[in-house]
């Protein structure tokens, strides 16, 4: 059976509180929806293609074990490409859930990633 995924990022050691705060949310929607979630966490710039949870999770998909990936913003699975993920994704017939869609402009925040 296929199971819910959420992801959780952070950029740097500096910002402790705020994957937990992003896990709430997630394990929060999981509750709403009545089903079970993994949640899956990394420190580490959006712009880093060896963030280790995020290759595990792809790893997951292209695996068919993944039925739906839930994020807390956008910009927390990737700061680029967010389009084309979510139709990788599709074509595994995997579901990007973004609670929170208000999201940063890329090149407004480029600097801080």
């Amino acid at each position: 059976m296929r199971k819910v995924v959420g992801y959780a990022r952070v950029s740097s050691h500096t910002q402790r509180d705020d994957p937990e705060r992003q896990v709430r949310l997630i394990e929060e929607y999981a509750r709403r929806k009545g089903c079970e979630v993994e949640v899956l966490k990394d420190i580490g710039s959006r712009l880093n293609e060896y963030r280790k949870n995020f290759n595990k999770l792809l790893e997951m998909v292209v695996n068919r074990e993944v039925s739906e990936v839930v994020v807390a913003y956008p910009d927390r699975l990737t700061r680029f490409g967010f389009k084309m993920l979510e139709k990788f994704f599709g074509s595994y017939e995997v579901k990007i859930t973004v609670i929170n869609q208000e999201r940063e402009e890329p090149r407004e925040k480029l600097a801080e990633t």
